[in-house]
């Protein structure tokens, strides 16, 4: 993290050379003098973060998203930490997140939307606007051009995927699908169609898209139709994806396809998990609720951690649900069980191994997105607070935090504003 002791024209040097580098092509970024000026008077010192939960209107995503129910079981069967003399450490004090008078930091490591703008992982800015009466609420920047989900506000089903700028393209077409995972070895945007096969033509069941490129060719996009109904993806690593899917006669399944093997095509391996919530990069690790007659008494809306490949359960917790690894697959970001009415309050890193919490943050406002900014150390959000929305970065462990983004105008409890102006994307 960078100096707590920053000052105010170094963040606001940094943040217009981030998101005007290529003010060229991306002339709509909203952080130009006016929000500036407006930031000027905004005192710094705090702490924050996030995640996502958007009850009702907007899909719970982080960034690759799963829909979490729980009825307020608090049977805690995770591990507990221990020394190297086997006593039990000292707990660390909970991070009390809020928006007002924290020091200004680097922006984001990962991609991020910012207003009409999207910045993509090397910090390049790409256009990103929407069409009236919609919301861009994720992106993936391919190795020709860049891809934006677009969703109509106010109602989460509408999701659409296009062309930045509408140009041509070889992927396939569909008027619902998914959102989208990053493949972490090939670095391909991987997502489903709805009711649509790989010609982009009305189907029964979903299609799996892959794509590395929007005008590569037949090498450049894998397509996989599935025979079921896809809820989500949420992991893919060299060509193996991991989704939540609804299969006729069995309901709701996890389930596993290699995009370049058509042959063995689509499994569903984990008979003990009916969702996955999170899967570690590598897919070695997964996270979900448990299917029927896969729980212990008073558990049945607890999360497991399972091997992904002996199917053994590692841990159990009742109190949270994990959501999103860290790139190296030791610690994973947890929302709390029950969920929080408009968004969470709370969120947690666990230590992906033991179920144990390495650090807990809380705020006033609402937790929206949130995923590791690099490394297993640092988390960054997007945070909520009254009529204020940023990133914010934080430090798993210590206490401190600071700005990414320059904190803008939102109405509270509005369901755009979990998204919109700043939203973390699939990374």
């Amino acid at each position: 993290m960078s100096s707590s002791n920053q000052p105010e024209d170094d963040f606001e040097a940094q943040l217009r050379a981030a998101l005007g580098e290529h003010a060229d092509t991306a002339h709509h970024v909203d952080l130009a003098d006016g929000a500036l000026s407006k930031a000027r008077g905004i005192r710094r010192r705090r702490v924050a973060l996030s995640t996502v939960a958007v009850l009702a209107t907007v899909a719970i995503a982080i960034p690759v998203g799963a829909q979490l129910d729980g009825n307020g079981d608090t049977d805690h069967t995770a591990s507990e930490p221990t020394t190297d003399d086997g006593t039990a450490p000292t707990p660390r004090p909970v991070v009390q997140v809020a928006l007002a008078d924290l020091p200004g930091g680097d922006t984001p490591q990962v991609p991020y939307i910012a207003g009409a703008t999207f910045v993509d992982a090397s910090g390049t800015v790409h256009p990103a606007d929407a069409a009236e009466g919609t919301v861009i609420t994720d992106a993936a920047a391919l190795q020709d051009g860049t891809l934006l989900w677009q969703q109509d506000v106010g109602n989460a089903d509408s999701l659409t995927v296009k062309v930045s700028g509408d140009g041509p393209t070889d992927l396939p077409q569909a008027t619902s699908v998914t959102p989208p995972a990053i493949d972490q070895g090939t670095k391909a945007a991987v997502f489903a169609l709805h009711d649509t096969d790989a010609s982009g033509q009305p189907a029964k069941s979903d299609t799996i898209v892959s794509a590395t490129a929007v005008n590569g060719g037949a090498d450049s996009v894998e397509t996989v139709d599935t025979g079921m109904r896809v809820r989500q993806v949420m992991g893919a690593f060299n060509g193996r994806v991991v989704f939540n899917a609804i299969q006729k006669g069995n309901g709701e399944v996890v389930a596993l396809v290699a995009m370049a093997d058509k042959t063995s095509g689509v499994t569903t391996p984990w008979e003990n998990l009916k969702t996955v919530t999170a899967v570690s990069p590598d897919e070695t690790l997964l996270a979900g609720l448990p299917s029927r007659g896969n729980f212990e008494p008073g558990q049945r809306h607890c999360s497991l951690m399972i091997d992904a490949a002996t199917k053994a359960t590692i841990w159990t917790d009742c109190d949270w649900t994990p959501v999103e690894f860290s790139a190296d697959g030791s610690r994973v970001l947890a929302l709390p069980i029950p969920a929080d009415g408009f968004g969470p309050t709370a969120l947690a890193v666990l230590d992906a191994q033991t179920g144990a919490v390495v650090q807990e943050f809380r705020t006033h406002g609402t937790f929206a997105r949130a995923t590791f900014d690099g490394d297993a150390d640092t988390v960054v959000a997007v945070v909520l607070e009254g009529r204020k929305s940023s990133i914010v970065r934080c430090s798993v462990d210590s206490p401190d935090c600071e700005l990414t983004t320059l904190p803008q105008t939102v109405t509270p409890f509005e369901p755009v504003s979990l998204v919109q102006p700043y939203q973390l994307t699939a990374n």
